[in-house]
């Protein structure tokens, strides 16, 4: 049985491609964040993700050489990854001013 509208409320419009590309950069932004603290305090990479406590499991996660790494994810009919070693800061700003449009 379904809600009347009223009490349902509007059904919210479908985010736009750009909107989940800057959503998954920031919680890719987030895993490389977990990831490096992680390094920093056992000296290597976790075995995954969750070891380092990232909890989303649509986030891969691979070893690319010794301590440099790569997480993605599926986003629509794309796959937003970053490695280890890219700026983030850029890509952070991008996320949000994205995201800031939406409004």
């Amino acid at each position: 049985m379904s809600k009347p509208q009223w009490l349902a409320g509007p059904k919210l419009p479908a985010e736009t491609p750009a909107v989940q590309a800057a959503s998954a950069t920031l919680s890719l932004v987030d895993a490389i964040s977990r990831v490096r603290a992680f390094t920093d305090l056992r000296g290597r990479l976790p075995a995954a993700l969750k070891e380092a406590g990232v909890d989303n499991p649509e986030i891969n996660f691979r070893v690319v050489e010794g301590l440099t790494f790569e997480v993605s994810i599926a986003t629509g009919d794309s796959v937003v990854s970053l490695r280890s070693t890219d700026a983030l800061k850029p890509r952070i700003v991008d996320a949000i001013m994205a995201l800031q449009r939406r409004a």
